[in-house]
């Protein structure tokens, strides 16, 4: 669809890059001679697949950013929760390793689970971290 509005619409195409599927999206767009950058997730692939440039943080240092905020208000918990609202992007992924690797190294004992979230049809599940 990306590829398809960029061809027939867009002078460029600007893009997050969370899943193989936009990622060849982005291939055919460049293939047409649209200019593409890419904005939050994808930072990890965007210098592969020819994008102009690239604007976001690094997923990973986010999660942890936001692990040692939750830390500035004290030690003393036992369960943190981090709710996935889009199984499978990328950034949400490495947002979630971050967030995990700290407030473990922070609190060992803690228990840290991933709710993931499925917005189109009310379904969750939880994944034990």
């Amino acid at each position: 669809l990306a590829a398809s509005r960029a061809e027939n619409r867009a002078d460029v195409l600007i893009v997050t890059i969370p899943s193989e599927i936009v990622q060849e999206a982005v291939a055919t767009a460049i293939s047409k001679n649209v200019p593409v950058f890419g904005m939050n997730s994808g930072y990890d692939v965007a210098d592969n697949i020819g994008i102009l440039g690239f604007v976001s943080m690094e997923e990973y240092f986010g999660g942890k950013a936001a692990a040692s905020q939750f830390l500035s208000y004290g030690k003393n918990i036992t369960r943190a929760l981090f709710i996935n609202h889009e199984e499978g992007n990328s950034a949400l992924t490495d947002r979630f390793k971050g967030f995990s690797d700290t407030l473990k190294n922070e609190v060992p004992a803690i228990e840290v689970e991933e709710l993931v979230v499925d917005f189109s049809n009310g379904n969750t599940k939880q994944v034990a971290s």
